[in-house]
């Protein structure tokens, strides 16, 4: 293992038992796999595995692999997308705190790269409840850019982007395969002005009849590499300030 080695697919359970005598954090990524317009169908998995990964070797946290799959009924017409029932993933949550918590873990960072995981801050409440020593929290990988992407689409004349716009589309969220990705440009893909499709919640039976690149709202690229860059360096930024304010002790009951 080697010193720095934080995540949990380069260390045994040696290793963590070590990490853990003296650290009872643990960053759990949930991520989703769906349609992202122009972008790969694990674009969401993929960022918040990259912020998660910075961040925790910033900050000297234990990393767990992220979970590739959410809520993503909206896109279940989309074909590649696999979307859980919003119970389902409320019992996989319970059972990775049942699981950490056991084990000795009492510092809790959930972190998700997708926003239709909403089902899962209240089951976390409600499994706080029932471990009396659990400080669990719930992080957005995207909320330290965020601040930046609204500046840049009020500059630009451009609306807030939603799912599958430009403020996703990095390096490693491209697929080489995809066709060529439409310039940026006021206005691209607005939103759908009609009262039979709200944009929360998106109706999967409509969606596609709506939105048929898959692109909820805004240009889909920015066409700026560095600027993009400079926006994941903001989040990852962001993610491990506040893993750092985070106590290695366990908490008082």
């Amino acid at each position: 293992m080697g010193a720095s080695a934080v995540a949990a697919v380069a260390l045994n359970w040696m290793d963590v038992d070590r990490r853990l005598a003296s650290d009872s954090r643990v960053v759990i990524p949930l991520g989703a796999n769906e349609e992202h317009g122009y972008l790969s169908l694990c674009t969401d998995t993929l960022f918040v595995e990259e912020v998660c990964r910075q961040a925790c070797e910033r900050a000297n946290v234990l990393l767990m692999p992220a979970l590739p799959f959410g809520c993503s009924a909206f896109a279940a017409r989309y074909p590649g997308t696999i979307s859980l029932r919003t119970s389902t993933m409320g019992e996989i949550v319970q059972d990775i705190v049942t699981s950490l918590y056991t084990q000795g873990f009492r510092r809790l960072i959930f972190v998700t790269g997708h926003g239709g995981n909403e089902a899962v801050p209240g089951r976390l409440s409600e499994l706080a409840l029932d471990c009396p020593a659990l400080v669990v929290h719930y992080r957005s990988a995207w909320a330290g850019m965020w601040p930046e992407v609204v500046r840049t689409a009020k500059e630009r004349g451009w609306a807030a982007p939603e799912h599958a716009g430009w403020h996703e589309n990095f390096a490693f969220t491209r697929v080489a395969s995809s066709p060529a990705i439409p310039s940026a440009r006021e206005n691209a893909f607005p939103f759908p002005d009609s009262p039979d499709f709200p944009i929360f919640p998106l109706n999967p039976r409509l969606a596609r009849t709506f939105l048929p690149e898959g692109i909820v709202r805004g240009p889909a690229a920015i066409d700026d590499d560095e600027f993009m860059t400079a926006l994941l360096e903001a989040a990852v930024a962001e993610l491990a300030s506040f893993l750092t304010s985070q106590p290695r002790s366990r908490p008082v009951r």
